[in-house]
């Protein structure tokens, strides 16, 4: 009953941990003393807790040698793990430099398109008088948004009614009466194919473009040679601006951009004022140096009511919204 207690006491409290080791004590203590494990004055069978610690955890060796050489090991400095924390290190660095970077460059992208789109569309700022032409091509358009964002700096719009002989702007009739309905002041002009009879061409014009329903002067679109000679161009152009002034008792606004005109045109249309095309931040000048009357100086403008791009003007030098007044004949 001793043992048996002895047992469920001392065992327990230190060989859970450590069976094998304690076991191999137990052993030998049966092999030298096998009489003294049941006698009950003698000391017990199974080793102290303090023997098997000993036993267990032994204590480290004392050589002077080792000693040494386990100092020098605390103070060698961990080569591997300090190269390692310099290559960190540096790769950190380097991803904030890239960083920076991209940051510094986008910054730059941004302010030189901000400033692209100043030079361009200069009416956030500027005094000109500007305008709009417009056709099928920009969509549904919010004429009320259009006209109540407009800050009264858009002053005209041009709208396409028509098209060679036989073509006709899909947009033109709901665009104009829009329009008007909310204040704009509106014009319309026809684009010119030089192959095609001006007869045809005015009477499709006529059709869609009423002069009773117009705000300011027609205008002749002429961007294409359609094939004509520069002296046959200029005599077709000629004839119909001369039916367009006979129909509606002005002459028109001529359109064209800057190298078509110095090619085709320079020195032909005297007497006509000129609606000149050329997107870039500079005022265009004619080779003639003929005076322009007003200057579509982006193709891509943007303005409330518009989900698309838009082609933006404004009058150049002291040219005013009276010159381009229409007298609307009943």
């Amino acid at each position: 009953m001793k043992v048996t207690k002895t047992i469920s006491h001392d065992y327990p409290s230190f060989c859970n941990h450590h069976p094998s080791d304690i076991c191999k004590v137990i052993s030998s203590r049966i092999t030298n003393n096998h009489s003294a494990a049941f006698n009950h004055s003698s000391p017990t069978l199974f080793p102290t807790e303090t023997e098997a610690k000993k036993h267990i955890f032994p204590s480290p060796p004392t050589h002077p040698i080792h000693e040494e050489e386990a100092a020098s090991d605390l103070k060698k400095p961990n080569i591997t793990t300090f190269t390692t924390s310099i290559s960190i290190e540096i790769s950190n660095f380097a991803c904030m430099k890239i960083k920076y970077i991209l940051i510094i460059i986008t910054c730059l992208l941004t302010f030189n398109n901000a400033k692209a789109q100043y030079n361009i569309q200069c009416e956030d700022t500027c005094s000109h008088i500007h305008g709009l032409d417009m056709s099928h091509y920009q969509g549904d358009v919010w004429w009320e948004t259009v006209a109540q964002n407009s800050n009264h700096k858009l002053n005209y719009v041009y709208l396409k009614a028509s098209e060679g002989g036989s073509r006709i702007d899909q947009r033109y009739l709901d665009n104009i009466e829009a329009a008007q309905r909310y204040g704009m002041n509106v014009g319309s002009y026809h684009f010119y194919r030089p192959a095609q009879p001006q007869a045809e061409q005015l009477r499709n014009f006529r059709m869609q473009c009423r002069p009773q329903d117009q705000d300011l002067i027609p205008m002749v679109d002429i961007e294409t040679t359609g094939g004509l000679s520069r002296e046959d161009l200029r005599d077709s152009l000629q004839k119909f601006l001369v039916l367009m002034t006979q129909e509606y008792g002005v002459r028109p606004l001529v359109y064209t951009y800057t190298n078509f005109y110095d090619r085709y045109l320079s020195g032909a249309l005297d007497g006509y004022k000129l609606f000149i095309a050329q997107y870039t931040t500079r005022e265009p000048v004619l080779q003639d140096g003929r005076d322009i009357f007003a200057w579509q100086y982006t193709g891509k403008g943007r303005i409330n009511g518009v989900n698309g791009y838009v082609d933006k003007s404004r009058l150049m030098g002291k040219h005013s919204m009276r010159e381009l007044r229409y007298r609307r004949r009943r």
